[in-house]
């Protein structure tokens, strides 16, 4: 649990100690963590630089604006393409963004400074090299994905998700694990079970087991709801989980088309690919990702 807390919570330094100008002396390990193995992330690299101009035409761009937190000036735009951030950054080209609170590292070959991020947060919640957008051509999709560094990245559930075993979901200060029955169990329609771990907040280490009878599962303050807080912390209806003949288990935020007050959240694990109009939450700022499509 506490490896848990920190990888949500954890602060990887303080304003005060943090320097735009800090370095590494190292990048090995952490370059291969982010991008993968070199052949893997050349493969990538190579794929990108032989887009024919028609088909890069056709692959849109995103837009990623701030629209909450102090940090960086609300309204400022970021445009990425395939290829990565259009301006400033890393300039690699390499079709995957990063962002983090560190400014530069130490290159082991040539020793000399370069830049480590494309995307500057100057956030004590935010770790040095926070998450990564990556443009798979494979996939012809952008996908986010948190490094496992600072708090961690949120995706905000303005729609329906469906959920799979791993997922993490955030709410005020708790944090539930889910785990699904096995994809088989699910696809015949039976015995398929949901399990809500919670790992943060007043019900830490709490287990609430459903089946697919449990076709509505409410979590809030209301006295029908499945999972109850006491407090004023949660909305009356925080979330709802049901089960779908077709989709398995799926969450939304609220109850009965009526959000909650501060939302839920999606811990962004693994690789999650980016549509239009979501709100990221990375470290203190919030942001609206929108895909533009040229022509």
């Amino acid at each position: 649990m506490l490896k848990i807390k920190s990888l949500l919570f954890g602060c990887c330094q303080s304003d005060a100690t943090r320097n735009d100008d800090q370095t590494l002396t190292t990048q090995s390990k952490r370059t291969e963590q982010n991008t993968g193995p070199a052949p893997t992330h050349e493969t990538q690299v190579e794929k990108i630089a032989k887009l024919r101009p028609e088909e890069d035409k056709q692959i849109p761009r995103l837009r990623l604006t701030p629209i909450e937190g102090n940090v960086i000036p609300i309204g400022t735009e970021f445009k990425i393409i395939a290829a990565g951030l259009v301006e400033g950054g890393r300039g690699k080209k390499d079709g995957i963004t990063f962002i983090g609170a560190q400014k530069y590292i130490i290159s082991p070959g040539l020793n000399e400074q370069q830049l480590f991020n494309d995307i500057l947060l100057n956030d004590a919640t935010v770790g040095d090299q926070h998450c990564m957008i990556k443009y798979d051509p494979s996939l012809r999709k952008y996908l986010l994905k948190d490094l496992g560094e600072g708090s961690g990245t949120f995706l905000r559930i303005d729609k329906e998700i469906e959920l799979k075993s791993g997922y993490i979901i955030s709410f005020g200060d708790s944090h539930m694990a889910v785990t699904v029955s096995d994809v088989s169990a699910v696809k015949t329609k039976q015995g398929s079970k949901l399990s809500l771990k919670f790992l943060d907040g007043p019900k830490t280490d709490e287990i609430y087991t459903f089946t697919k009878d449990d076709k509505t599962i409410k979590v809030g303050r209301m006295s029908d709801c499945e999972i109850r807080f006491e407090g004023s912390s949660l909305s009356r209806y925080q979330l709802t989980i049901e089960y779908d003949e077709d989709k398995g288990w799926v969450v939304v935020d609220g109850f009965n088309g009526k959000n909650s007050t501060n939302g839920t959240w999606l811990y962004v694990e693994g690789f999650y690919e980016i549509t239009d109009g979501i709100t990221v939450k990375i470290g203190q700022t919030l942001f609206r990702i929108n895909l533009i499509q040229d022509g």
